[in-house]
């Protein structure tokens, strides 16, 4: 949780954050949900990050 609310976007190059956004496009959030609360909250994180590129 320390590394995630000490993250700032603006130092993660385009590049690391368009692999992360082909990464994740195969998955659904009920699929995550389905496996686990906690990664569901993380999932929807993540792709709020990447929805701005």
């Amino acid at each position: 949780m320390r590394r995630i609310s000490g993250f700032d976007p603006k130092d993660c190059s385009l590049a690391v954050a368009q692999l992360a956004k082909h990464m994740i496009e195969n998955y659904s959030m009920s699929q995550i949900r389905d496996v686990s609360a906690g990664a569901a909250t993380f999932f929807g994180w993540v792709r709020r990050l990447l929805g701005n590129i």
